[in-house]
Parts: structure tokens; sequence; C-alpha cells
């Protein structure tokens, strides 16, 4: 079967994300099958995408769907009317069955499948695109396919792959050029679900709410081919590298014994304050720590569900640095139980950070499907629940307050950025890209 794989994410702040997703999806499907994938944030990919629909004359094609929208209340951007005119598009230049997946089809697949018009969509995991494309190739009908969502039909996220998935690298061309030309970084990824239940995060939707740890020597063999391709930063994209601290070891010393000479960076809880840890990682290459940290005020972490505390997130913040690694905090201010005071306290802590980048979302959007849905808001349901963004609105104030409250203090400090910095910290990675520096580069904010 000749299949065509699209991936529809054009976002490009603060740094452009390489698809890993279509890169596992191509490594699902057999030898037997003929696959192409164009990625629509590649310029020569998009200008070309009805020759190449015409060249190949798919006979299935896949579009991966990373993102919704922005997730911020203070500059808003919603991506689903681009989904649309792509999916137009697509059925212009085919009569192919189009299949939706990736994050933004898992989290809300019933409202794609009605907004965007596709044939079929895979909700969860997209390797299981090839059970459907065997089907198809016999001839036959879909069949019982765990994920399968048809037009009209339910959508229930299935329990997640047991099989260890394989990834497919991408081969030296146009696509693997624009990720290396503009940052140099590339993705990787050591394990899937997430055991946390913060109160507001999709992951647990997407990729199951139990941790499947990859062996920690096929993802340093990965590492090293990426690295050998011309990666000069890999970064992790496990939704939380220390749940599991023993498997975040293991990956560090594989990383060293294969000999691992780039840096990389991931996603982090601040909930390991041992100092041993951090220099393990850091002796492995660890250079970017990004903690999503959300709050520093014990009433909020606890209503956001959080597994710390404030004394915890500050002595892991310490156990960092003190490892010589560059850190970062993510704050959501506006959820549950926040009030003037408790973002306050927030901002009164943060201040006592040292040698830290900050960055700060006002206002916490709401998806269906987490426990942040099920607790109401004073905002009104949108017409299709999940697709149009809607935020949470603390009782007592205003959202607008609490952007107000934050600009005024965000704008006292060079180090900190409202939202994920906007057009601001893009033109600083632009010039530093294109002086040769790699990586996330939010480090360099700090003075």
């Amino acid at each position: 079967m000749r299949i065509l794989l699209l991936s529809a994410n054009r976002l490009a702040e603060p740094y452009p994300v390489y698809p890993i997703g279509l890169d596992y999806v191509r490594g699902s499907l057999g030898a037997h099958h003929r696959v192409e994938v164009l990625d629509l944030a590649v310029d020569a990919h998009r200008a070309t995408l009805p020759d190449r629909v015409r060249d190949l004359d798919p006979e299935l094609v896949g579009i991966a769907l990373r993102n919704i929208d922005n997730t911020e209340a203070t500059d808003t951007r919603t991506f689903v009317q681009d989904y649309r005119a792509l999916v137009d598009q697509v059925r212009d230049l085919t009569a192919a069955p189009i299949v939706l997946g990736g994050p933004a089809f898992t989290i809300a697949p019933a409202e794609m499948m009605t907004v965007l018009g596709a044939d079929y969509g895979i909700a969860g995991e997209g390797e299981r695109l090839a059970d459907l494309a065997e089907a198809l190739d016999r001839g036959g009908g879909p069949g019982d396919i765990p994920g399968l969502v048809c037009p009209d039909g339910t959508a229930v996220p299935p329990e997640p792959l047991r099989t260890p998935p394989h990834r497919s690298l991408v081969e030296p061309g146009p696509q693997l050029d624009h990720y290396l030309g503009r940052s140099g970084m590339m993705n990787l990824q050591t394990q899937r679900g997430c055991p946390f239940s913060c109160i507001y995060c999709t992951y647990p939707l997407v990729e199951g709410r139990r941790s499947r740890r990859f062996d920690a020597q096929s993802v340093a063999e990965v590492a090293r081919a990426l690295q050998d391709r011309g990666a000069r930063y890999l970064f992790l994209t496990d939704s939380v590298f220390n749940a599991d601290e023993d498997h975040g070891l293991a990956v560090a010393h594989a990383f060293r014994q294969s000999r691992l000479s780039i840096p990389w960076g991931a996603y982090f809880s601040p909930r390991t304050t041992d100092g041993a840890y951090w220099r393990s990682l850091a002796e492995a290459g660890l250079s970017h720590v990004e903690f999503g940290t959300d709050s520093l005020d014990d009433s909020v972490l606890k209503k956001y569900r959080k597994p710390f505390d404030r004394d915890t997130a500050l002595a892991a913040h310490e156990a960092a640095l003190t490892a010589g690694l560059h850190v970062a905090h993510f704050f959501t201010l506006g959820g549950p139980g926040e009030s003037p005071d408790t973002v306050r306290r927030t901002f009164d802590t943060a201040r006592s950070l040292q040698r830290c980048v900050c960055f700060f979302f006002a206002g916490v959007r709401v998806f269906p499907g987490t426990g942040l849905a099920s607790v109401g808001t004073d905002s009104k349901t949108p017409p299709v629940a999940g697709l149009d963004p809607i935020f949470f609105e603390p009782p007592g104030w205003s959202l607008a307050e609490l952007e107000t409250m934050a600009h005024e203090e965000i704008g006292l400090h060079p180090h900190w950025l409202l939202g994920s910095g906007g057009a601001r910290l893009a033109k600083t990675m632009t010039r530093l890209y294109g002086l040769g520096y790699t990586g996330p580069l939010w480090e360099k904010l700090i003075r």
C-alpha cells in the first residue's frame, strides 16, 4: 500500500519541534508498504505537497495533529481551521481515505472527526495505523481495531501498546536539514505514559497513566544515531523524565557507555533533591532542566495535585544548580485555589530563585477528560467542547485581572517571560541560531 504521512504542525515558537511521532508510525508500518513523510513545517515539503501527492498517488493518507491551540490565554492561537484547510486540500488532491491522529486528535477525537471530516481517526498511539493499513490493504473493512474512530462513532482511547515501539529514523534530506539548520535540536523518547495526576494535564489521556520505560541501551543507540546524523542537541520528550529515577539513571549510564557527546535536556518534576542524581545526569550530558513547577504556594500545589511541595521544589532547584545545570521553571497561574495572594506568594518566592529562567502562563486551559474539566468554570461552555479554547476562571476575580497582575510583575525581571516568550524570545533565539548556537537557549536570558 502507498501511504503518505503528513505532520500538520507549523508552530515554531520558541523553536521548531521535530515530529517524532511520525518516526514511530513509520517504524510500525511493514516494509511491504511504500511510505512517504511530509513535514509541513518544512518550506520545501509544504510547497511540494500537491506534486508529492500526485506522484505517490497514495492509497491512505495519515495526518498527525500535534496541538489544538497554543494554550496561552494572553496570546491565544488556534490551529483547527488550519487543519480543516489541510484536510480540504488533500481531499482535492486524492480520493484516498484520510486518517487523523496525534495528541490533538486523541484529546478530542469525536469533535475533530466532526469538524475536519476525515474518514478515520486513531485515538491514542499512532502505531495502530499499521493495523488499519493491513485491513484496508486486504480489501475488507477496518474491523475491530483498538482506538479506531469512525465518523459518528464513539471515541475511547484504548489501553496503551504492550510491545516496545520501533522508531524509523529520518534520513538525510530537507526535513533533517530544516531542524539541524535552525537549532541543531532533535528529540528523543525514553518512556511513555505519566503516573501523576496533575489536574490540567493531558499526558495521561494521550500516553496512558502508567509509565512504560524503553530499554536504556536501545534509547542510547537511537541517541548516537541522531548524533551521527548531525544532531547537536537532544530534547527528551518524556512527560516527566524523573517520574522513575532509576530509569533516568539507567539512561544516563547507557549514554555514557555509548559515548554520546552532545548535550541534552528534558522535562522534570521538582521532586528530586538528591544531588548525586543530578550529578550523574550532568556527567551523562544533561545540560538543561525544565521544571514543571506551576506554583510556589503549597495550597495551590495541593489543588493542582502536584507530587511535591514548595520546599521540595526549592531544594530540587538548588540541587540541579549545584550540579552545574541550566534551570528553568514553568508556572501555571490561575487554576483552582488561586487568588491574588497565592500569585503574590509565588512571585515573592520566585524572586529568590537564583540563576534560572521563569516562564509564567497566566490562565489554565481546560481540556476534556482532565480533572480540571470536572471542577467547572465560570466561562461559557464553547459550542464545540475541547476545540475552542476555554480557560479556568478563579472564583472571585477575573482572568483579565490575573493577566494584568502578571504583566506588571514579569516586566520587572529580564529572565522572566509571559507564556512561551512570544516575539521577544523568538527574536533572540533566531539571532543566536544564526550565530551558530544550539539548544533551547533560554539560559541566555540570565544576567
